[in-house]
């Protein structure tokens, strides 16, 4: 089911795998972003983003997707389970850790 074009239901031309592995290939991403990787010729001024974030909401509720928030709205998306938002305090701990594991063996 994650090879099927979705042309009727989304309103687009772009497949599941090829939004993924845009999404893959960025880390993170915002839904502009997606669009205009995958269709440069997009009129953004006169055509809105919706049947892409369509797609998107499918692969979301797959559990493939998931997405920061900024406020109320979806600020940026990713593959789920690859990204986890660390505050540098966070990060320096685990470095402090292997450090000190590194110094015992």
């Amino acid at each position: 089911m994650l090879f099927t074009q979705t042309i009727k239901n989304s309103g687009t031309n772009v497949t599941d795998t090829q939004i993924l592995r845009t999404i893959n290939n960025a880390g993170k991403i915002n839904l502009t972003d997606i669009v205009s990787t995958l269709n440069p010729n997009f009129d953004f001024l006169n055509v809105p983003k919706t049947n892409y974030r369509y797609q998107i909401d499918k692969l979301v509720r797959d559990g493939l997707v998931d997405y920061t928030m900024k406020g109320k709205r979806r600020n940026e998306y990713f593959i789920k389970g690859q990204y986890v938002e660390k505050s540098k305090r966070v990060i320096f701990a685990k470095f402090i850790k292997d450090m000190k594991l590194a110094m015992v063996s």
